[in-house]
This record gives structure tokens, sequence and C-alpha cells, in this order.
């Protein structure tokens, strides 16, 4: 018996992903438990199992023998791992079909890892404008001998990438919808007669491979225009004429954002999460989209240490919250004439929301005419405009700072 014999050297387990171990040993032992916050046991049995992995906040800091492990079964274990997780097996193009606010009609590359093309020809396309519009995008993935490992790399990358597009290309980028179900109107015949049915949200591209080898060659397809940055972020309206873009520096962006250290790419990670959010909540309540709105900002200050309490008041000492996020927001998005009317907008609204207990009109009215709507429709886009400015601009200066 090797019972509580420490494995995390030998298995060389430093900086390797919980998610992929879980699932390798989930495959395995045919099951697990989670007996306290920050452990999982492998399989499912308290007193019974064969490895304890330990980890603070998704981050691998031990992996123990159980009682059932025996020496052979180690150094079976540690064979897998290996070839599994820590070998290259060379890498692959995933293929995923994201949604953008305008027609995606040309392509734009980074050449280290990634690929815009329009959706293929045979894809289903909305009939108007104001839509979610399909696009293909391809992407370099780490392969491995297990298809679940494959799997959850391929997951994992398009999640990020999808991430950082969504914070950093002008409109709306998104992913789709999540399986959930709602009431929808058919039309059928010539007539046009309407019938309701429940259904699934979901997108089938016909014929659509998901895994290649190399990407989509580009013969025949314009380049998507490249705009430079103050100009692309600084666009305060979208119009009939308005095509799908991107900046200029989009490409050192997105290899600064692999220069940073963890701690500030999950940092990013977390602003572009809170501003995907605000976009899916813009229809259920704008209230709450433009608190998460201000979420990504803050997400984006660094912490400050605790200044002490006034003896005279019993209030911390040093700037709050508010001061704090008033200077970030000049420190991040200098003043134009309407950077500066965008940023007194979202003081005013972020301390109407957060501080002052009141709601947007629109979530007591919907989308009945009334007044202070057409303000409110106006505040929300300009808070929504001046937040991705802030987040290009705040990974450019890291990107920047990691430079010098």
């Amino acid at each position: 018996m090797v019972a509580n014999q420490r494995l995390f050297e030998e298995f060389r387990l430093a900086g390797m992903d919980l998610a992929e171990l879980h699932w390798l040993l989930l495959q395995r032992f045919k099951g697990a438990m989670q007996p306290g916050s920050e452990e999982v046991v492998y399989p499912g049995n308290a007193n019974r199992y064969s490895v304890k992995v330990r980890f603070e906040q998704s981050r691998i800091v031990d992996i123990l023998a159980g009682p059932n492990l025996t020496a052979a079964e180690i150094d079976c274990l540690a064979n897998q791992i290996a070839s599994e997780l820590l070998t290259s097996s060379g890498t692959g193009v995933a293929n995923v079909i994201l949604f953008a606010h305008l027609p995606v009609d040309g392509w734009y590359k980074h050449p280290d890892f990634l690929q815009i093309l329009p959706a293929p020809q045979d894809a289903p396309r909305p009939g108007c404008l104001m839509a979610d519009h399909p696009f293909l995008l391809q992407f370099i993935f780490p392969k491995s001998s297990n298809w679940a490992i494959r799997n959850i790399r391929k997951a994992t990358r398009g999640r990020e990438i999808a991430l950082l597009l969504t914070g950093l290309l002008a409109g709306s980028i998104s992913s789709g919808g999540r399986g959930e179900h709602h009431w929808t109107l058919l039309s059928e015949g010539a007539a046009g007669v309407l019938r309701t049915e429940y259904l699934p949200e979901g997108y089938v591209c016909p014929g659509f491979v998901e895994e290649s080898d190399t990407f989509e060659p580009t013969d025949g397809i314009p380049q998507l225009p490249e705009v430079e940055p103050k100009q692309y972020y600084s666009r305060w309206a979208i119009s009939s004429d308005s095509r799908f873009e991107v900046p200029e520096n989009l490409a050192s962006l997105l290899s600064g954002f692999y220069k940073l250290p963890s701690e500030l790419r999950d940092q990013f990670r977390r602003a572009c999460i809170w501003f995907e959010v605000a976009h899916r909540l813009y229809v259920t309540s704008r209230s709450a989209a433009f608190a998460a709105l201000v979420s990504s900002v803050e997400a984006l200050m660094f912490p400050v240490k605790a200044g002490g309490v006034c003896n005279g008041c019993g209030r911390p000492i040093g700037k709050s919250i508010t001061e704090r996020f008033v200077e970030f927001l000049e420190e991040m998005a200098p003043a134009t004439e309407e950077i500066e009317k965008a940023r007194k907008r979202l003081y005013r609204v972020r301390s109407a929301l957060l501080h002052g207990g009141q709601l947007l009109p629109s979530d007591f009215r919907g989308i009945s005419p009334g007044p202070r709507l057409g303000e409110e429709f106006e505040n929300m886009d300009h808070a929504q405009r001046l937040v991705r400015l802030v987040l290009a601009n705040w990974l450019r200066k890291q990107v920047e700072v990691m430079r010098d």
C-alpha cells in the first residue's frame, strides 16, 4: 500500500490544467467525489479511493495516493499522464461558428493562432441587417491522443478567444445560444400561417467540419478593413453603411495578451466576461446590464491596500471606490467631447443604480414608450462603447509595460 504518498513531483503536475487532469482521472477511475472544498478523490468513495487531488483556485497544489492505489498503478498512471497530458501531439485547427452584429464579408488572420472568415456558403443567414450574423473562427490548439482532453483544449481555447474578440471588437460578438428552450413563432406555407412551438436555441451548418489541419485558404475573399485604433474605438454610431472591421492593432493586442502574466490574463478575462454578461442581459434588464458594464471596468482596477480608519468619523482613510472609479476612467479613456459625455453619463447612472437604489425605466415599462427611455437607450449605448475603449486601452497599456 502506498496511501498518502505525494505524487505531485513524480507526475510533473506543476502548471498542469486542473480540468484536464480531472477528466483523465475520471475516465480512468470511473467516478469522483469532492469531500472538501478544495480536494477531489477518484473514484467517488471518501474512504476507498485511489487518488486525491488538492487544489487552490483551480491550481493543482498536490496529488496523493489513496488507500486503493498500488505501486504498479502509480507507474501506469504516470505513463498515462505523460502520454496524454505532457507529451506534445502537435497542433490542430478548430473551427467554430460565432456571431457578429454586422455581416462578416472578409478575412482577418493572426498568423500565430487564429483566422476569421465569412460563414460557409451553405450556412443559414438572417434576412435582415440588425441580427446575429454567423462567421467562421479558426484557431490553433494543442492536440492530445485522449479525445476528452483534446475537446477540453478546443473548448477552453475557443472560449478564451471568443471572450477576447468580445472585448476588443466593436459591436457584439457572441457564441450563440446555450441550448435554452423558448416559445418560438414559426411561419408555414405561402400564406405564412403562424404556429407556436417550444424549441431549443441552436445553430446547424450543413457539412460543417469542426477540426482541420490548416487554416482555410482566403483566395477570392477580401481582407477585412483595418482601422486606426483611436478612430475605431471612438465611433459612437452604426449606420446602414457600417461594415465589420477590425482595429489595426488587433494582432498586437492578441499577441500581448498571451505574453502577460497569468494573473493579468485572468483579470482581463474577468472584465471580458462581465462585458459579455452585459450584452446578454440587455433585453432582460438594462439595469443589470449596466451594472455588469460597471463590474467590467472595476475588474480591471488594481486593488489598493487599506489605509486605516479615521479616528473621528470611523470611515476608511483614502480614496473611495467611486473616486478611484472616476480616476481610472479618466486614465483609460482620455477625454474627447463624446468620451467626456459618456463618462459623465456612466458616473451618473452608476451612482443611481448602485448607491441610490434606483432602476432604469425600461425595467418597469418594458418596451412601452415613455419618458426617459430614449435617454436610457443612449446612455446604455455610450456606456458599452466607453467600456470597450477602456478594455482595449487597459490591455494596450499592460502590453506596453511588459515591453518596457
